[in-house]
């Protein structure tokens, strides 16, 4: 193993704070902004596989990122600056990992450990992002789009889906172009239809029907309530009976599914509470509305988010 000596003086950089400017390594990575991290190779070869294949693996690659200099440690140039380099090697050290906050760190951190083969620091950053933008999709959106990232673009699309578009606003829109965010409220409304016809289809009344007609829910058997006949919307000529508070209810759902195309959308009592009062009138209803209710909405969660999850997100694409 190479001994440590100082770095070439001819060579204008400062050294990484602690732990990465310990004397007992024996390997410098030099960021972009001309930080040295001091590093084991060993450490580095276990959790990346682009070093895996040894520090010649830059010439091997045509990079011209590797440079040995008189008198000093081998020096790998990375294409990141030293807060990247900084996080990612904590996820690699046995060190407290940082709690990232802000996307655009997130974003330069999982870019370069997929360019370095850092899979474990990879996988920890694609769950950041995940949780950045269950927080603020729109955000992440725009940031992703600016670095042309399209898979987080995709995700944080879909995550959209949980909160009205029109009335969502973050101020990195106004960086993205207007195609772009065209495109982002196309993917939007049609995934509106889609979840509005995934209500209007019907087949999922099926799992509500249970076996025997004993454990049919009251909206299909009450016969005090008004009632209404719907039509599944591939089959014309069928009609089911329901109540009119059900009938209602489901109405109420297909509007705030155009809005908000998330099967969760449906989980909130303003939505259900108007029909759950009408139902409370009733002497048959009153018995199993709350749990008929609770189940539609269980079923119809399931049948929205697999009907959304058909609809690819290719329109939202860098173009």
């Amino acid at each position: 193993m190479m001994s440590y000596e100082s770095p070439c003086p001819s060579v204008e950089s400062e050294d990484a704070v602690y732990p990465f400017n310990r004397p007992d390594t024996d390997l410098i990575l030099r960021s972009s902004d001309q930080t040295d991290f001091r590093v084991h190779r060993a450490i580095l070869e276990m959790a990346s596989s682009f070093f895996a294949d040894g520090c010649d693996a830059f010439d091997k690659r045509n990079t011209g990122m590797t440079s040995l200099e008189d008198g000093c440690l081998p020096v790998c140039h990375i294409d990141a600056d030293g807060p990247t380099i900084n996080l990612i090697l904590r996820h690699i050290y046995p060190l407290t990992i940082p709690k990232v906050q802000d996307i655009d760190d997130a974003l330069t951190a999982v870019q370069v450990s997929q360019q370095y083969g850092f899979r474990l620091v990879t996988n920890a950053m694609k769950q950041t992002i995940i949780r950045l933008a269950e927080a603020n999709p729109l955000k992440v959106f725009a940031r992703a789009a600016l670095r042309r990232r399209e898979d987080e673009m995709r995700l944080s699309a879909r995550l959209s889906l949980r909160y009205p578009i029109l009335e969502g606003y973050v101020p990195d829109l106004e960086e993205l172009s207007a195609g772009t965010y065209y495109r982002l409220l196309v993917y939007h409304r049609q995934c509106g239809r889609v979840a509005a016809a995934a209500v209007d289809d019907l087949e999922w009344m099926e799992g509500l029907c249970g076996e025997g007609n004993s454990s049919l829910p009251a909206f299909f058997t009450c016969r005090l309530c008004p009632s209404f006949n719907i039509t599944p919307a591939a089959i014309r000529s069928k009609e089911i009976n329901v109540t009119s508070w059900f009938h209602a209810l489901l109405l109420t759902f297909k509007q705030a599914l155009r809005a908000r195309p998330c099967g969760s959308t449906m989980y909130n009592d303003e939505l259900t509470g108007p029909a759950m009062s009408e139902a409370m009138t009733c002497l048959v209803c009153r018995t199993s509305a709350l749990r008929d209710c609770k189940r539609t909405v269980e079923i119809l969660r399931e049948t929205v988010n697999r009907a959304i999850s058909l609809k690819v997100c290719n329109s939202i694409a860098v173009t």
